[in-house]
C-alpha cells in the first residue's frame, strides 16, 4: 500500500510539472546557490522551470543569515487575527522637507512620527465612531511595541472590528480579530508630485547596509535566487535576480521568466532608481488554455 501511495505521488508530480501549475513540496527540494550573476543567467531551462514551479521562499537559495529577513523580536504573528507585515515610510511632506540626506530624520523627530501616525491610523478606534468607508466601528486596540533596528521600529496592531451587516433583511453584528505588524523605515522616504514618486535612502549608509535594506523591501517577494551590491564613486548598486512563474494569455503557454533587477543608490543625492531587464521566458508546453466558446 505505501508503495501504491509513493508510485500515486510521483505520477501525480510529474502530471503537474507537465501542465505547468505551480506545486507545493511534496517532499525535498534540490538546492541552488548561485556564486555570481553570470551563473544565474547561464542556468540550464530545466533548472529554471523547476524553480518557478516549486514552492521556494527566497531566502532558499542562500546559506543561513545572508539574506536579511524580518526580526519579529520575539513577538510572533497572530494568526487568529490573521496578522500580517506592513513596512511605513514617511514622505517629505511630514516634516521632512529640509532634512539632510546625509544625517537623515533625527531620532526624536522620527519617534514623535511615528507615534503621531500611529494615533492618526486608527484614531476611530478611540472615538468608536464608524469608518467613513467601510462603516465599521474599533471598539478596542492594543499596541505592542515589539522592537527596533537600524532599520525600522516595529509595533504590533491588535484590534478589534465591529462589522454591521446585512444578512436575510436582518441587521447582523459581528467582531473581527485584526493584526497588523507594522514597521516604520528610518532611513526610507519618499516625495510626491503630481506625476511621480521619488525615493530617497537617508542617513548613514555602507554597501552592507544597501545590500541589508534591499532583502527587506523585497520582503514579501519569493523566487529571488541571486543579490550582490557594487559600488563605484557615483552609486551603489543592488543586483537581484528573480524567477518567476506566470500564466499565458489566451491561446498562450504558461511560463517560467527570468528577470533581473538593478536598484541604484546615488551617493551624493541618495535617490534611489531601479531597473528591470528581462533575461529569459521558458514557455512550458502543452498548457496553452483556450479562450471559451460563447454562451
Amino acid at each position: 500500500m505505501e508503495k501504491r501511495l509513493i508510485i500515486l505521488e510521483s505520477v501525480i508530480l510529474c502530471v503537474l510539472l507537465v501542465i505547468g501549475i505551480k506545486v507545493n513540496k511534496l517532499g525535498e527540494l534540490k538546492v541552488f546557490r548561485f556564486a555570481s550573476a553570470e551563473e544565474v543567467e547561464q542556468m540550464s531551462d530545466e533548472d529554471l522551470v523547476y524553480i518557478g514551479l516549486n514552492d521556494y521562499e527566497s531566502a532558499d537559495f542562500f546559506p543561513d543569515g545572508e539574506y536579511e529577513q524580518v526580526d519579529l523580536f520575539g513577538v510572533e504573528l497572530e494568526d487568529e487575527r490573521s496578522e500580517s507585515i506592513t513596512m511605513y515610510r514617511f514622505g517629505m511632506e511630514d516634516n521632512l522637507n529640509q532634512i539632510d540626506v546625509k544625517q537623515g530624520i533625527p531620532e526624536e523627530l522620527f519617534h514623535k512620527m511615528v507615534e503621531e501616525d500611529i494615533q492618526k491610523r486608527y484614531e476611530y478606534a478611540t472615538d468608536k465612531e464608524p469608518d467613513e468607508d467601510t462603516g465599521d466601528v474599533l471598539i478596542s486596540k492594543d499596541t505592542i511595541y515589539c522592537g527596533e533596528n537600524t532599520f525600522y521600529k516595529e509595533y504590533s496592531i491588535r484590534y478589534t472590528q465591529r462589522r454591521y451587516m446585512y444578512m436575510n433583511n436582518e441587521l447582523v453584528v459581528r467582531d473581527l480579530l485584526r493584526g497588523d505588524r507594522v514597521l516604520y523605515w528610518k532611513q526610507y522616504i519618499e516625495k510626491n508630485d503630481t506625476n511621480k514618486c521619488e525615493r530617497y535612502l537617508v542617513g548613514e549608509i555602507d554597501a552592507e547596509y544597501v545590500k541589508d535594506f534591499f532583502d527587506l523591501d523585497y520582503y514579501n517577494w519569493d523566487g529571488i535566487v541571486y543579490h550582490e551590491v557594487t559600488e563605484d564613486d557615483m552609486k551603489y548598486t543592488y543586483t537581484m535576480y528573480r524567477v518567476k512563474f506566470g500564466y499565458g494569455d489566451y491561446g498562450e503557454n504558461n511560463y517560467v521568466g527570468l528577470t533581473k533587477y538593478e536598484n541604484y543608490v546615488d551617493k551624493m543625492t541618495r535617490r534611489l532608481d531601479v531597473k528591470m531587464t528581462k533575461i529569459r521566458k521558458v514557455e512550458i508546453p502543452n498548457t496553452v488554455w483556450d479562450k471559451p466558446e460563447p454562451q
